[in-house]
C-alpha cells in the first residue's frame, strides 16, 4: 500500500536535523528524494574550507539546488584554515543561493585571530540581494570599519544581530571617519536590532552617528547592567515613536555587581518611545532551583525592587502610552509564583489587563538569537 505523500512528508519532517536520516530517506524512493532534499539543503552549515568547497562544487554542477539554501551559518575558529571559511564564502557562493534568507557567521570565544576580508569580499558580498537577517556573534574585528562593511553590503537585511563582538585594538575610533559611514547610512533598512554587547560611550556614539534607528521596530536588549542604562537610553531616545517592541534583560550576576560597585540607581527613559506596543523584561533568570523558601523570596523581591516597579507602572500609565498593549515578563523558573507577585507590583498596567507573566526555557538566549 503507497503511503499519501502528505505523510511521507511529514515522516521526513521529524528527522530534518539529522543529516544522516535525510540521505538515507532520499535514497528510498524517488517520491521521498524532493521533500529530503529540501530539507537536507534548507540549513548549510561550514566550519571547514572543504565543507566551503565541497558546496560550491555542488551548487555550480547542480544550480538548481541553490535556491533551497534559506539558511546559511560559518563557523570558525582559532585555526587559521577555519578563518579562511568566512573570508572566501561570498567570492565562492555569490550568485549561487538566491533565496538565502538568514546568514550567520559566528566564531569561538578562542579564536582571537580576526578574520580578514580580501578584495572584493564586500562587493561580493553585496550580490547576497534575498539576505534579510544578519547573526554576527562572538566575532573579533580589526576594526569598526570592517562590522560596518558587513552590515552596509547587504542591501534587504533588516534584522541585525550582535553579540559578544570586540576588536583589536579594544576600540578603534582613532581609525574611524564617522562621515563615510553617516553618507552610507541611509541605505540601511534594519528594523530589527538584537544587540549584546560590551557598552561604553565610543560604541554608543558611533552608533548612534552610523546607524538610522528611526526605523527600528524591535530592539532586544538581552543582558543589560545598570551602568549601560544611559547609553541604552540615548539609542532608544533617539530611535523615537517609530519603537514598537522592546525586550530588556537583566539577570542576578549582573544587579548583584552593580551593587557591589555601588552604581547610583538610573531609570531607562521611554520618553520619546511614545508608540510602544509591548515591554517584555526578562530579568527574573536569577533562579536555580525549584523551591521558594524566604530567602529566595526575599531576593526576588529586592530585585523587583530594583526594576523600579512604582516608577515604571506609573509612567506606562501615562497617556502617551496609549498604545502599549503588553507588558510581558519572562522566568524559567517559578513562574506561578511571580503570576501571584507581578500584578502587585504593576497595579496600574494591571488595571488595564496588559500585565503577562510567561515561562521560557533555562537556556532563554536561543529564543531571541533567531
Amino acid at each position: 500500500m503507497l503511503l499519501p505523500i502528505e505523510v511521507c512528508e511529514h515522516i521526513i519532517s521529524l528527522v530534518k536535523n539529522d543529516h544522516r536520516l535525510l540521505r538515507a530517506c532520499a535514497l528510498v524512493c524517488r517520491a521521498w528524494l524532493p521533500s529530503s532534499r529540501y530539507h537536507l539543503f534548507h540549513t548549510v552549515r561550514l566550519r571547514r574550507p572543504s565543507d566551503l568547497d565541497l558546496i560550491a562544487r555542488t551548487l555550480t554542477e547542480s544550480s538548481h539546488l541553490g535556491t533551497l539554501v534559506e539558511v546559511l551559518d560559518l563557523y570558525y575558529t582559532y585555526r587559521r584554515t577555519s578563518i579562511h571559511v568566512i573570508s572566501a564564502f561570498p567570492g565562492l557562493l555569490a550568485g549561487h543561493l538566491p533565496r538565502l534568507e538568514s546568514l550567520s557567521i559566528e566564531g569561538f570565544h578562542s579564536a582571537i585571530i580576526p578574520p580578514s576580508f580580501p578584495d572584493g569580499f564586500f562587493n561580493d558580498l553585496a550580490q547576497f540581494h534575498s539576505v534579510t537577517r544578519l547573526n554576527l556573534l562572538s566575532i573579533k574585528f580589526n576594526t569598526l570599519s570592517d562590522l560596518y562593511n558587513i552590515i552596509c553590503a547587504l542591501p534587504s537585511l533588516s534584522v541585525l544581530t550582535c553579540r559578544w563582538l570586540s576588536w583589536i585594538p579594544p576600540f578603534p575610533w582613532e581609525v574611524i571617519d564617522p562621515e563615510t559611514f553617516k553618507e552610507r547610512a541611509i541605505h540601511l533598512k534594519i528594523t530589527h536590532l538584537h544587540i549584546d554587547v560590551q557598552w561604553n560611550d565610543m560604541f554608543i556614539s558611533w552608533y548612534l552617528y552610523a546607524v538610522p534607528l528611526d526605523r527600528l521596530d524591535t530592539i532586544v536588549f538581552p543582558r543589560l547592567q545598570v551602568s549601560d542604562i544611559e547609553c541604552v537610553g540615548a539609542l532608544l531616545c533617539k530611535t523615537g515613536p517609530s519603537l514598537r517592541h522592546l525586550t530588556i534583560g537583566f539577570s542576578d550576576r549582573t544587579v548583584r555587581t552593580d551593587i557591589e560597585d555601588g552604581v547610583v540607581e538610573k531609570h531607562i527613559n521611554l520618553t520619546e518611545n511614545t508608540d510602544l506596543e509591548s515591554l517584555c523584561i526578562l530579568s527574573l533568570n536569577m533562579f536555580q532551583r525549584e523551591d521558594i523558601d524566604l530567602g529566595w523570596a526575599h531576593i526576588v523581591l529586592a530585585q523587583l525592587d530594583r526594576l523600579c516597579c512604582e516608577h515604571v507602572d506609573r509612567i506606562l500609565a501615562a497617556h502617551r502610552f496609549a498604545s502599549l498593549e503588553a507588558l510581558v515578563f519572562k522566568s524559567h523558573i517559578n513562574v506561578e509564583w511571580l503570576r501571584s507577585e507581578i500584578p502587585g507590583r504593576f497595579p496600574l498596567a494591571h488595571g488595564k489587563g496588559f500585565v503577562v507573566v510567561e515561562a521560557m526555557p533555562f537556556k532563554w538566549q536561543s529564543e531571541f538569537m533567531t
